[in-house]
């Protein structure tokens, strides 16, 4: 993620097919991840998704949504 506008040390969420599978804390307008190795997940259709909490914890917002950032 680049170009981010939000607070330095904002903690997302990065969810697939709806199940958490990493956090990204940005740092000078961006962030990253820890790779997630899905082994033999299998994938629907459904694309990543990034949230500012999860989704089943309380009030949230979607912050991103596709199939894949860089």
């Amino acid at each position: 993620m680049k170009k981010v506008n939000l607070p330095e040390g904002t903690q997302l969420w990065v969810t697939l097919d709806f199940f958490a599978v990493g956090t990204i804390t940005l740092r000078h307008g961006a962030g990253s991840m820890i790779p997630y190795n899905l082994g033999r997940f299998g994938v629907s259709m459904d694309a990543v998704r990034i949230f500012s909490s999860l989704p089943d914890v309380g009030p949230f917002q979607q912050i991103l949504i596709g199939g894949s950032f860089t």
